[in-house]
């Protein structure tokens, strides 16, 4: 399980993937300038392994990746694509288009 501390003190020469919970991973991505560490969450569809990029480390701190895969898995679980645009968060959404119609 990976802590803020662990994180930091990652350098380019450890291995390239750090797994946490529900399919949360840490991935060190070199660079020329630096090191950069990106979250990602993995999973399977249709039998094949899937990745979602959740966003780089300290933009996106350890409880948010956490929160944001917990939420991608449940969807999983439920078997509803991640992916897909079609979510009900998507769907309930207020835009210009819907409130013109009215």
């Amino acid at each position: 399980m990976l802590t803020d501390s662990y994180i930091k003190s990652l350098k380019t020469s450890d291995k390239k993937r750090h797994a946490d919970l529900y399919g949360l991973v840490l991935e060190l991505r070199p660079s020329r300038k630096k090191l950069n560490k990106v979250f990602i969450f993995r999973f399977q569809w249709n039998k094949k392994p899937q990745t979602i990029t959740i966003g780089k480390y300290p933009s996106i701190l350890l409880a948010e990746a956490r929160a944001i895969a917990l939420a991608y898995r449940e969807l999983v679980d439920k078997e509803i694509d991640p992916r897909s645009k079609d979510t009900e968060a998507e769907q309930t959404k207020i835009t210009f288009r819907v409130v013109a119609d009215l």
